[in-house]
């Protein structure tokens, strides 16, 4: 009879072939503790991985490489220098650097970028732009024009730079209708004269989307396969992770013990469970939130990026047992264009 069992369990089949006068051999070793004995017994491969592991966790407290994400018109280049000015650079350390602050004041220097995110992980830091979004320089300039309306919508806020406010807060306008006009009535004595308006003028514009409520929703189940985890960690460095075989599968963690000899070692053990993608019925409360959740999201991809969201409203309706949701967002943002005026 052949048996596998757990070293802590040795003990007590031991006693058993005693009390059953029964022959009992061990034909073979194997698990983390057995593997640590065997290099505990030769000391010098064991000295030469200790030192070896040393010396990439003081490397790994080293910034090796710097990965830029998002940027477009400002060059990778002119990031890099940033950076090395602030005292980020290959090689140098970033631990002791507070990178929420630096981020924050990097963007605020840098009229270019409007966002600025530094996230550090490993060895690696990983640089996140936001480019601000400049307004475009005027590229012909009027003797006499009106800024009208480019969207339908209700009047916020009036900034007039230059001409006459036609509106004020709180009226509705039409797109087209002008906002600032550039025919000023002096007076009764000075002759009316034409500029070229220039202001800003805010409004809450309204944009909608409807979407119909799916009947089903995909969900992951598992199939009953299996497969082991394990994870070493060391000095809250990992070394070894033991993937899965499986596509798509979901990880449970049973057992974390830490093994303290010579270095800290952690094992995290576990298990992969495999997963399939299956339908399932949606009810009717869960049909209305998918359905206000599309359509909510659907309004806000149309808000343009500068625009501040001020509202957002949505309503279901039933229909031979079908649910549609119609969400609104109000949202506050600049109308405003020049418009030459003729004759």
């Amino acid at each position: 009879m052949v048996l596998t069992a757990a070293a802590s369990q040795l003990s007590e089949l031991v006693s058993i072939a005693d009390y059953t006068r029964v022959n009992l051999i061990v034909l073979k070793r194997g698990g983390l503790e057995v593997l640590w004995g065997r290099l505990w017994e030769r000391k010098v491969l064991l000295l030469g991985t200790a030192a070896g592991l040393l010396a990439l966790c003081i490397l790994s407290t080293r910034l090796w490489f710097i990965r830029i994400e998002g940027t477009n018109e400002v060059s990778p280049e002119a990031i890099t220098k940033l950076l090395d000015e602030n005292g980020i650079r290959v090689g140098g350390r970033a631990n002791d650097v507070d990178l929420v602050q630096l981020a924050h004041r990097l963007a605020a220097q840098t009229p270019e970028i409007s966002w600025m995110g530094l996230t550090l992980e490993g060895v690696t830091l990983k640089v996140d732009v936001n480019e601000a979004k400049l307004r475009p320089a005027v590229e012909e300039s009027f003797e006499a024009a009106n800024v009208v309306a480019a969207k339908s919508g209700t009047i916020t806020k009036v900034i007039t730079l230059l001409g006459h406010a036609a509106v004020k807060a709180g009226q509705w306008v039409e797109a087209g209708d002008p906002l600032i006009l550039g025919h000023v009535v002096h007076n009764e004595v000075t002759t009316d004269y034409y500029v070229c308006a220039s202001g800003e003028v805010y409004a809450a514009v309204s944009y909608t989307a409807t979407a119909e409520a799916p009947e089903t929703r995909s969900v992951e189940l598992r199939t009953g396969k299996t497969s082991p985890y394990l994870r070493v960690e060391l000095f809250s460095k990992v070394l070894f992770t033991r993937g899965s075989r499986f596509e798509t599968y979901e990880l449970e963690r049973e057992e974390r013990s830490g093994l303290g000899l010579l270095l800290p070692l952690v094992f995290t053990r576990g298990s992969y469970f495999e997963t399939e993608t299956a339908q399932e019925a949606l009810t009717r409360d869960e049909r209305i939130y998918e359905a206000e959740l599309l359509a909510k999201r659907a309004a806000l991809a149309q808000v343009p990026s500068d625009a501040r969201v001020i509202a957002i409203s949505c309503r279901t309706v039933e229909e031979d047992g079908r649910i549609f949701a119609v969400c609104s967002v109000i949202a506050e943002e600049s109308i405003g264009t020049v418009q030459e005026i003729y004759g």
